[in-house]
């Protein structure tokens, strides 16, 4: 996620001992901890996924954690697409 939130000017913190990630970025604050289904973007409770519990922000040991790039990416306003044939996911930020 650093390589996609720093060339926003963002940034990215991690908090080992809550297991949460918090990311600052484009002027919101974006709060998700490991194992749980909603994030809190600018404070306010949000479902990472409405249709699917089970996607939350993952730990692989020895120390690195997975976050759900489609919440992030649609969060911050870009557009994701998935191309099933050849297995790409395009996100574009569109510029206002």
């Amino acid at each position: 996620m650093r390589y996609i939130i720093e060339p926003f000017g963002g940034s990215l913190e991690w908090n080992e001992k809550k297991q949460q990630v918090v990311i600052r970025v484009l002027g919101m604050i974006i709060d998700m901890s490991v194992g749980v289904p909603e994030a809190y973007v600018n404070n306010k409770k949000v479902r990472i996924d409405p249709s699917n519990q089970s996607v939350t922000p993952f730990l692989i040991p020895p120390g690195r954690v997975m976050l759900p790039i489609r919440f992030f990416s649609e969060t911050i306003g870009c557009s994701v697409t998935w191309d099933s044939k050849t297995e790409i996911i395009m996100i574009i930020l569109e510029k206002s």
